[in-house]
């Protein structure tokens, strides 16, 4: 019978010097082959308005606990003819969001971790501004305005948006566990909205 001989074939050294020294290929870059589409027009924007009205009248937040609408009461202010007020559920957050056409309707989920709370600024039924407020080690503190389109607001607003924002106290009241609490920003859910 013959031996078979085994011979090695370089070892660890070998594969890492065949890795690196091995050619480097340049695939073609990937490209998609979908059109591009326009996401709505007019009417789209109507009935993704619609829907979005139907969920938040259906399936929404609201506050139950009449003590937090009541320290809530305590932070409006109205200056200059603005009045600025607490957005107490989010029926009233994503409103004021599509009447300014504004980003504010997405905060819903900041306001129940308590990251934040919003404002609205209004002059009579028309919705000026929404105010983002967040806790500060401070106090509170007027993080962001956006007005139409997330644009910035008048010159008049946001100098009562700043006196607003001066009246703020130290020790802030109401407290920030007072407002943003479970029971008090509660999410029911109801299934086959859609």
């Amino acid at each position: 019978m013959e031996e078979e001989i085994f011979t090695r074939k370089g070892g660890r050294a070998a594969r890492r010097a065949s890795r690196l020294n091995a050619p480097i290929i340049h695939h073609p870059p990937l490209t998609t082959q979908v059109p591009l589409y326009e996401i709505a027009n007019a009417e789209g924007e109507e009935q993704i308005h619609e829907l979005a009205m139907r969920i938040v009248e259906e399936l929404g937040v609201e506050f139950r606990e009449s003590q937090a609408l009541e320290i809530w009461g305590k932070t409006d202010a109205e200056i200059n003819g603005i009045l600025i007020k607490a957005t107490t559920n989010e029926l009233e957050l994503i409103e004021a969001s599509l009447y300014l056409k504004n980003c504010g309707g997405t905060y819903s989920n900041r306001i129940y971790t308590g990251e934040c709370c919003i404002y609205t600024a209004s002059h009579g039924t028309e919705v000026l501004a929404m105010i983002e407020v967040q806790k500060h080690h401070r106090g509170f503190h007027v993080a962001q305005c956006a007005g139409y389109l997330n644009q910035s607001p008048s010159t008049q607003i946001l100098d009562a948006i700043r006196e607003w924002e001066s009246t703020f106290p130290i020790n802030p009241e109401p407290t920030w566990e007072e407002i943003y609490t479970s029971e008090n920003w509660e999410v029911e859910i109801w299934p086959n909205v859609i």
